[in-house]
C-alpha cells in the first residue's frame, strides 16, 4: 500500500485542493507540498493547514516523496517531469489527471523508468463546481479510470490509495480509454456545442429564448468546455479518435436525412424504437 505521509502537488485547482483536502481528512499528519506559485488559494490552504510551506531548498521539497500529483496540460507535463525526474526519491509514485492518455503515457513510462512507478488516472466527476470550491468528499462512489503497467502490486497500491477516498478503480489501457472517452464525452461536447452555433449563427432567438424552458435542451446544452476532457487542446489530443465518431455521426445523420426525405414512417419510427430500447438499457 502506498504510505501517505508526504504528496507534492504540481498544479492547483479546486480537483487538487479537494484531493488534498480528502488525503488530510483521513492522515491529518500527512504533509501536502505545492510548488506552484503563491496565489490567494494557495495562501488560504497554507492558512488553513490544508498545505505546507515549502522548503528552502528546491531538491528538500521533493526528498522522501510518496507520491507527486500531476496536474498540467498534456503540453506542460513531459517538460515538467523531466525538470523533476532527479528529484525523486526512489519509489515515488507519479500519477497524473490527462483527459487523453495514449498521446504521453508510454513517452512518461519511458522517462520515469523503473525507479518511479506511473499511473495515469482520470477521475469522472459530475459533482465538482467550475468555481473554486474544495470537497474533499468528492470522490465518493466516483469511477477512477486507471492506467498502469501491468505490475499488479502497482495497481493494488493505487486501489489502495482511492479507496481512501472511498473511490472505485476501473484498470483499462490507454487506447481504450481515449476511445471512450471521444465517443462518451468529447464528441457528445462537440455535437452540443455545434448545436449551439446553429442556433446562434443562424438566428434562431425565439427558438433559444423558449428553447431553455425545455429540460431536453438544456441537458444537451449543458457540457462546458471548462472541463479538461471538453477543452481544445484535449480536442486535438484525441484527434483521431474524434474523427472517427463524428464519421459515425455523419453516417447517422445520412440515414435519418433519407429516412425523412423519403417520408417512410415505418423505418423511421423502427429507428427510434431500436435507439429507445438501447436507451432503456442503458
Amino acid at each position: 500500500m502506498i504510505e501517505i505521509e508526504k504528496v507534492i502537488i504540481l498544479g492547483w485547482d479546486n480537483f487538487t485542493a479537494s484531493l488534498a483536502e480528502g488525503i488530510k481528512k483521513k492522515y491529518p499528519m500527512c504533509e501536502v507540498l505545492c510548488t506552484d506559485p503563491a496565489d490567494e488559494h494557495i495562501l488560504q490552504a497554507q492558512q488553513q493547514g490544508l498545505l505546507s510551506a515549502l522548503p528552502s531548498q528546491k531538491a528538500m521539497i521533493y526528498e522522501g516523496a510518496d507520491c507527486v500529483f500531476i496536474n498540467k496540460s498534456s503540453q506542460e507535463i513531459i517538460p515538467t517531469i523531466t525538470n523533476i525526474k532527479s528529484l525523486l526519491s526512489s519509489g515515488t509514485y507519479v500519477m497524473d489527471f490527462q483527459p487523453v492518455k495514449s498521446k504521453i503515457f508510454e513517452e512518461i513510462s519511458e522517462l520515469l523508468g523503473s525507479s518511479n512507478p506511473y499511473v495515469s488516472c482520470f477521475v469522472f466527476l459530475n459533482e465538482m463546481p467550475d468555481e473554486f470550491t474544495v470537497r474533499g468528499d468528492v470522490f465518493k462512489d466516483q469511477i477512477v479510470a486507471v492506467i498502469s503497467d501491468t505490475s499488479t502490486k502497482i495497481l493494488q497500491d493505487v486501489r489502495d490509495f482511492w479507496n481512501i477516498l472511498e473511490a472505485k478503480i476501473v484498470p483499462t489501457s490507454a487506447d481504450f480509454f481515449d476511445e471512450i472517452l471521444s465517443q462518451t464525452s468529447q464528441s457528445v461536447s462537440l455535437i452540443s456545442h455545434m448545436f449551439t452555433h446553429i442556433l446562434q449563427e443562424d438566428s434562431w432567438a425565439d427558438t433559444l429564448f423558449f428553447g431553455f424552458y425545455n429540460k431536453d435542451l438544456r441537458s444537451f446544452l449543458a457540457p462546458t468546455c471548462t472541463k479538461k476532457q471538453y477543452s481544445a487542446q484535449s480536442v486535438i489530443d484525441n484527434a483521431d479518435n474524434i474523427r472517427r465518431t463524428l464519421s459515425f455521426i455523419k453516417r447517422e445523420i445520412d440515414k435519418l436525412d433519407q429516412m425523412i426525405d423519403d417520408e417512410d414512417i415505418a423505418q423511421l419510427s423502427q429507428y427510434l424504437i431500436v435507439s429507445q430500447n438501447f436507451k432503456n438499457r442503458l
